[in-house]
């Protein structure tokens, strides 16, 4: 019973282990996805803000087919104190929203005329998360760095109770002196809400795997009752049978019940004793029960619910007690091979001795 409890015990682990895995990826696979959709929309923001301004201010922007990466990232700017020299940073280049180089002209031009708004960029970030189902915090920084090198910093409000943030930077410009900085907050329950549908489904399964488990549990633990519950009763009919014996024993102690089934087979039911030669052998109640049975039928013909009927006192048995108690008779009597019991049909059952002894059988 234990060892039953404790491979059930490690199944419903094992089970709930499995589900705990599945559930870890598919909440990491919404989480790459979700930042990846965000930083997407981020960029596409930038490059939506910075069309509408260099329309308002009539520039047109073409995209030439020369890419930034064909050239040195070295430019030279004329200004009122002279010409001045910029190394841009690979890395920056790399993270600009344009890769061609007319574009980033226009770029500079359309910052350094009109200038961008933290405020208006995280609105517009925001509402396109959230037409994405992408339901986050969102912050924005503009830093802008001058001819001169000083920087100005505009920013919005950060959200402290979702630290630590993840954050994608944006260039715009020919020298990346525009750097746009996105903060993405977000809790646990966010990543669940992007992709809903996984997790419902496990936690579909985990309910009803345990509704199987305690269906399953409840079922056995009827049947082992069940079973239980017949054993006892066919234990407590055997007792009662025995009692039964020994109070007739009791009563005809002074009795003697003899029979002579051969000329060397001798069966004492009042002792439940076989004597085949001389050799005393003993029979259980059971066994002595059912010989007699036979001996004092018509024919020494009983059917399988009269045999029921002297065993257990009721018609109907179990078929397993039915076949041993059968087959510890046959045992006993093979002691002489001129005795047996047959099988007439599936119904019938006939002890048979030699014919010679049919007119033999003695009662003293």
């Amino acid at each position: 019973m234990k060892m039953r409890k404790t491979t059930r015990l490690l199944g419903i682990g094992l089970i709930t282990i499995s589900l705990l895995l599945i559930a870890i990826y598919f909440y990491q696979r919404n989480e790459v996805a979700m930042c990846a959709t965000a930083e997407k929309l981020f960029v596409q923001v930038l490059k939506e803000e910075i069309q509408r301004k260099g329309k308002a201010l009539g520039l047109f922007v073409t995209s030439s087919g020369v890419l930034t990466d064909t050239l040195p990232l070295i430019l030279h700017i004329t200004t009122q104190e002279g010409v001045r020299t910029y190394r841009i940073d690979p890395n920056k280049s790399k993270k600009n929203i344009s890769q061609h180089l007319q574009e980033r002209s226009c770029h500079s031009v359309v910052c350094e005329e009109s200038g961008f708004s933290s405020d208006t960029l995280n609105l517009l970030w925001t509402s396109k998360l959230e037409e994405q189902f992408v339901l986050i915090k969102s912050a924005i920084r503009v830093s802008r760095t001058n001819l001169n090198g000083r920087a100005f910093f505009a920013e919005t409000k950060m959200h402290d109770t979702y630290q630590p943030p993840i954050s994608f930077i944006a260039y715009l410009g020919d020298r990346c002196e525009i750097e746009v900085c996105g903060f993405f907050f977000y809790s646990w329950f966010t990543v669940f809400l992007f992709h809903l549908f996984p997790f419902v489904m496990i936690v579909g399964i985990a309910i009803t795997l345990t509704i199987l488990f305690c269906f399953l549990f409840r079922a056995k633990k009827r049947l082992l009752l069940a079973q239980i519950s017949a054993e006892c009763l066919m234990a407590e009919r055997e007792r009662e049978q025995q009692e039964k014996l020994v109070n007739t024993e009791e009563e005809e102690e002074t009795t003697s019940l003899v029979y002579i089934l051969s000329p060397e087979l001798v069966f004492d039911a009042s002792q439940r004793q076989l004597i085949f030669n001389g050799e005393v052998r003993r029979l259980s109640p059971q066994i002595c029960t059912l010989l007699s049975a036979f001996l004092i039928a018509p024919d020494y013909t009983l059917t399988r619910s009269e045999i029921s009927e002297h065993l257990w006192g009721s018609k109907y048995s179990a078929k397993e007690s039915f076949r041993t108690t059968l087959f510890r008779l046959r045992k006993a009597l093979s002691i002489d091979t001129s005795i047996s019991i047959r099988k007439l049909d599936s119904d019938h059952f006939q002890l048979q001795l030699a014919k010679c002894n049919y007119d033999q059988i003695t009662k003293l």
